[in-house]
């Protein structure tokens, strides 16, 4: 049976999303959320740690100004990376419905081969080949380490 914990915090989660998918809504600081969802002084940790479960899940993103919005709405899709050895790669979405997006080599942003990363869909490629986009953000890397040979050229290392 459910914790009664769980509960508040499954209705906090509706709530927050609810409000950021609000039409006319943008993207809101942490202050703006618990203002708006009147969220006692006490509840503050536990809405930071939905937003960071949030983010980390690809539903919400973290903008730079340190303000949350949902994903969807910046035209942002969360899923996982698949690299072809000719460099470019496929960024296959938890919404399966969507399609792969294409993604080139200079637009991964980082990304390596499995991780799951939040990727904009920038273009329909014409010919229904699927979309195109580019990778913004790394929501958890596939691999910890990374084994390679570091080669060093005067002020470089490659």
């Amino acid at each position: 049976m459910p914790q009664k914990s769980e509960f508040k915090s499954d209705a906090l989660r509706d709530a927050v999303l609810l409000l950021l998918r609000a039409k006319g809504a943008h993207p809101m600081s942490l202050r703006d959320l618990q203002h708006l969802l009147k969220v006692p002084p006490g509840g503050k940790r536990d809405l930071q740690s939905l937003l960071r479960r949030l983010c980390e899940s690809g539903d919400l993103v973290r903008t730079r100004g340190k303000r949350f919005g949902v994903s969807a709405e910046m035209n942002l899709a969360p899923g996982r990376l698949q690299m072809h050895p000719d460099g470019y790669g496929f960024v296959v979405l938890d919404e399966k419905e969507r399609g792969d997006v294409f993604v080139k080599a200079r637009e991964q942003g980082g990304a390596m081969h499995g991780d799951r990363v939040l990727v904009r869909i920038e273009q329909e490629i014409p010919g229904g080949r699927g979309p195109e986009g580019s990778i913004v953000r790394v929501l958890a890397r596939a691999r910890a380490s990374v084994v390679g040979r570091i080669e060093r050229t005067g002020e470089y290392a490659y």
